[in-house]
C-alpha cells in the first residue's frame, strides 16, 4: 500500500474513534448501539411513572404522602370566620316534596375535611361565631339568614365575634341585596357595601386574610347578580393595592335548587372546592397564627364610598 492511500477499513475504525473512547472497539460499538433503544424506553418509563406520581397535587393528597402535601396556611393554625346569609349559614333547596331546612353544616364541614386532607391537624382549624348548626362542635358561623350586607355587617360587629381575632374570613354575600332593592340601599351599590364591611374587618383585625366571593346564581334575579358579581374583581385588585389581604373565591357558576336562591346539597360541595382553590391560592407568609382575643372594639369608620352613614348600617 502506497503512502498515498488509506486503507478503508482503518478509515472507518478511525471515524468511530473521533467520538469514542479510544479504548473502545468498533465491535463494541456496535454492541452498545443495540442497547440504546431499549435503555430509552426504559428511562422513559421511568420518567412517565415518576410524573405520574409527583405532578398533581390531587394525587399526594388522595396517597396520603406526606411529602407532597402542602397544608393551607403553611402550617399556621386557622381560626375561620364564615361570614354572610343564609347560604353561610347552611340552608339546603331541596325538591319540593320536602321541606327546606338548615343543611348539618353547609359548606363548612366538607372545607374542614378538604383542608385537613392538605396536611392541617383538626386541632389546628377552628371555625368562629355566635351561630352554630344543631350543636355540631366547631362548625360555628356567622351566616344571617334572609339578611343584607349592612345587616350582616351590624350584627358581627353587635356579636363581637370579630374581638376573637380570626385569621381568615370567608364571605358570601349579596343575594339578598339583589332580591330586594329599596331606594336606600340600591343593588347596584351592593359592592360598595361589601366594601364598607371589609372597612369593619380590617379595623378589628389588620392581619387577617378575607376571601370575598362572587355570589351563586340567582333565580329571581340573575342579571343583578351578575352586575354585582362583575365588580367585585376591581374591589379586590383596589384593595390589594392599598396593602389589604383580599382575594376572591368565584362561586358564580353554581346553580341554586329549586327555591331558586340556595345551594343543593351537590352545590354546597363545590362551593367547598371553590373556596379551597381561593385558599391554595394564598400567598406565602400572609396568614400569620391567630392573634389573642382582645376584649375591646375598635372605634371604626368606613374609607368605603358608600353612601350610608358608617355609625348607621351598624346600628340598623
Amino acid at each position: 500500500m502506497s503512502h498515498g492511500t488509506l486503507d478503508p477499513e482503518k478509515l472507518e475504525i478511525g471515524i468511530h474513534r473521533t467520538w469514542l473512547p479510544s479504548r473502545l472497539r468498533p465491535r463494541r460499538h456496535l454492541v452498545i448501539l443495540s442497547f440504546l433503544p431499549l435503555a430509552a424506553v426504559a428511562l422513559l418509563l421511568l420518567l412517565m411513572n415518576r410524573t405520574r406520581h409527583t405532578a398533581s397535587p390531587i394525587n399526594a393528597v388522595q396517597t396520603g404522602s406526606a411529602h407532597h402535601l402542602q397544608p393551607i396556611g403553611g402550617g399556621v393554625k386557622l381560626r375561620i370566620m364564615a361570614l354572610g346569609d343564609s347560604i353561610t349559614a347552611g340552608t339546603v333547596s331541596r325538591d319540593e316534596s320536602k321541606s327546606k331546612r338548615p343543611a348539618v353544616h353547609g359548606y363548612r364541614q366538607s372545607l374542614r375535611d378538604k383542608i385537613m386532607a392538605t396536611g392541617v391537624h383538626s386541632d389546628d382549624i377552628d371555625f368562629i361565631g355566635s351561630k352554630s348548626a344543631d350543636d355540631v362542635l366547631d362548625m360555628e358561623h356567622e351566616g344571617w339568614p334572609n339578611e343584607k350586607i349592612r345587616k350582616i355587617l351590624g350584627h358581627v360587629s353587635k356579636s363581637k365575634q370579630l374581638r376573637n381575632h380570626p385569621n381568615l374570613v370567608l364571605i358570601h354575600a349579596g343575594t339578598n341585596d339583589m332580591n330586594d332593592s329599596p331606594k336606600e340601599a340600591p343593588y347596584t351599590e351592593a359592592h360598595l357595601r361589601l366594601d364598607t364591611m371589609l372597612d369593619e374587618i380590617f379595623c378589628q383585625v389588620p392581619e387577617t386574610v378575607v376571601v370575598i366571593s362572587k355570589i351563586i346564581k340567582n333565580g329571581w334575579q340573575q342579571a343583578r347578580t351578575d352586575q354585582y358579581n362583575a365588580k367585585l374583581t376591581q374591589l379586590v385588585i383596589d384593595r390589594q393595592q392599598a396593602g389589604f389581604k383580599v382575594l376572591l373565591a368565584d362561586h358564580s357558576g353554581i346553580k341554586p335548587g329549586p327555591d331558586k336562591t340556595h345551594p343543593s346539597d351537590a352545590g354546597y360541595e363545590r362551593m367547598a372546592k371553590n373556596w379551597m382553590k381561593a385558599l391554595k391560592a394564598i400567598p406565602k407568609g400572609w396568614l400569620d397564627e391567630p392573634h389573642p382575643a382582645v376584649d375591646i372594639t375598635q372605634t371604626c369608620h368606613s374609607t368605603a364610598k358608600s353612601p350610608l352613614n358608617w355609625h348607621e348600617e351598624l346600628d340598623t
